[in-house]
């Protein structure tokens, strides 16, 4: 027997930055520069859970964590999964007894997947967003795994925040909770992807928010992106085209997207082709951006306003046309400096061997064990007039208004502390699990306070 360090946490981190703040002239729309102080405040909770008095080999090599309330599940490398209580720790961790074979789990958001080797899909946990048995009351709680319907023979599945994806093993592509169809019980039920019906699905990149992305057999991706009902009536997406290309329009109605919606809905849901490429090694996608690691070890995400107006979407809609800018472009990750490697070094930059999303923050570890982060920061302070869209009244004066001291945002990265992590999982929301090669697992929960 070995005692293993216990629980902790680090305090908030405050990051104070000097920033310009900015005034709009109204005439010729040039800001005019003052100077202010702004400080982004990060509240980062760190928790390694308790080892106290563990047998080390009673839980193999871990490969996925994830927490449900105040329960933690854990798959490890002989496809057993864990589960023990959050207040007790982990010396009391038991095998669920209903699952053999497991070959991966995912957090649907109030469930749990496990996917096992023989292609059946079992869920358990809260029926709360009806990823479980959608025919079904929200307040049905399984405690026990049961086998989802609908779905046989798969290959891959993804799941997060209510919605999910699955791959069988003819390549066909499945999709549930993303607003397909007016009923909930038919658009939480597994269902076709009709237009990729003909193609095999390769590989899934599923997203933390509403951007998904996908590999075709050929080495074709596409992306399948939702916008949620607005009474502005703008569509949030992004239409991002490889490193070294550009789009064909900055307008979502001339590019190459598809509507999979078999009813009218309040919110949008497209599949947007993106072409073939075959420098690609993975994406990933949190809510404001997509990251792309390529196979020459580089590393790049989509500069686009909706990185910009991270804070208050509805002001980029432009005073001259009313409608959102889509332009964007692959901007490159400066790894030298985000590791706090000397550009005159000749240390070469280890390779990113995972990339794991959450709705605000997004994890990237690399092949030495150590990790670094994304971060959404204040750029600029201006005020910004904007097409007031959500203004329907045909009276009104102005179709204009001023949002004043918008904060503008940009995306930076930070090194972490952390050694010897040999994988990452999270739950695609705020909490991020890190295992060390000696089993530990470390707890990261990020959260942003607002101005």
């Amino acid at each position: 027997m070995k005692k293993k360090s216990g629980i902790y946490v680090v305090p908030i981190i405050a990051i104070s930055v000097i920033v310009g703040g900015y005034l709009l002239n109204e005439k010729n729309k040039e800001p005019i520069s003052i100077e202010r102080e702004e400080v982004t405040k990060s509240k980062t909770i760190e928790e390694k859970v308790d080892y106290d008095e563990i047998e080390e080999a009673k839980i193999a090599d871990i490969e996925y964590v994830t927490l449900l309330g105040d329960e933690y599940f854990v798959l490890d490398s002989c496809g057993i999964v864990w589960n023990w209580n959050g207040e007790r720790g982990i010396k009391d961790a038991t095998p669920i007894s209903e699952l053999k074979d497991v070959s991966k789990i995912v957090d649907a958001g109030s469930a749990i997947y496990a996917l096992t080797k023989a292609g059946d899909v079992y869920a358990w946990g809260s029926n709360e967003l009806y990823m479980i048995a959608p025919e079904k009351s929200n307040v049905e709680v399984y405690e026990k795994p049961i086998k989802l319907k609908g779905l046989s023979n798969i290959a891959d599945i993804d799941a997060g925040n209510g919605s999910a994806f699955a791959i069988d093993n003819s390549g066909r592509l499945f999709m549930w909770g993303l607003e397909i169809y007016s009923l909930r019980s038919q658009d939480k039920q597994p269902n076709y992807i009709e237009p990729k019906m003909d193609t095999q699905v390769e590989e899934i990149f599923m997203g933390a928010g509403n951007f998904h992305y996908f590999k075709e057999i050929d080495g074709n991706f596409f992306s399948i992106m939702k916008s949620e009902s607005d009474m502005t009536g703008l569509a949030y997406f992004i239409f991002p085209c490889f490193p070294g290309e550009e789009l064909d329009s900055i307008w979502w109605e001339d590019m190459d997207v598809m509507d999979l919606r078999k009813t009218p809905k309040d919110g949008l849901t497209f599949l947007f082709e993106m072409g073939e490429n075959s420098d690609v090694r993975t994406i990933n996608a949190d809510e404001y951006t997509m990251y792309l690691y390529k196979n020459d070890n580089t590393l790049w995400y989509w500069k686009s306003d909706r990185i910009t107006y991270h804070d208050n979407e509805t002001v980029g809609a432009l005073v001259e046309t009313a409608e959102l800018d889509y332009n964007g472009s692959f901007a490159e990750v400066d790894l030298k400096e985000v590791l706090q490697i000397n550009e005159d070094s000749n240390s070469s930059v280890p390779n990113i061997i995972s990339i794991c999303s959450g709705k605000e923050n997004t994890f990237f570890l690399l092949d030495n064990g150590q990790a670094f982060i994304s971060e959404y920061v204040t750029r600029e302070i201006k005020d910004v007039e904007y097409y007031d869209a959500g203004n329907t009244n045909p009276y009104r004066i102005s179709e204009t208004c001023i949002e004043h001291q918008m904060h503008l945002k940009g995306l930076s990265f930070r090194k972490l502390d952390y050694e010897n992590i040999v994988s990452i999982s999270s739950d695609k929301d705020s909490n991020f699990f890190l295992v060390d090669k000696w089993g530990n697992i470390h707890r990261y929960t990020t959260e942003i306070e607002k101005e």
